[in-house]
């Protein structure tokens, strides 16, 4: 799987509209990642490293399954089902 490319990465800057997607920022606050709205994931530079699909399935740039996205749950599971992470899809 592609690996987010943190050279060249933009900084987080101004004002981030939600319909371009969701943005993941590193401490330092520079753009690690973008989900876009339609589930493809992008490094900060533009490139694709994923898709996430509607039934939350993830798949690389491959189309190598990576793992799935547990909405109800707010987890992230690899593609041997341990827990790697969580979401938080709310807004406030």
């Amino acid at each position: 799987a592609a690996v987010p490319r943190m050279e060249g990465a933009p900084e987080a800057e101004g004002a981030w509209d939600e319909g371009d997607g969701l943005r993941v920022l590193t401490a330092g606050g520079l753009v690690r990642a973008v989900v876009l709205p339609d589930g493809e994931v992008r490094d900060g530079t533009g490139r694709t490293l994923a898709y996430i699909e509607a039934n939350g399935e993830v798949g690389s740039h491959e189309m190598e399954f990576l793992g799935r996205v547990h909405r109800t749950a707010g987890t992230v599971c690899n593609r041997r089902d341990e827990h790697v992470g969580e979401v938080d899809i709310g807004h406030g």
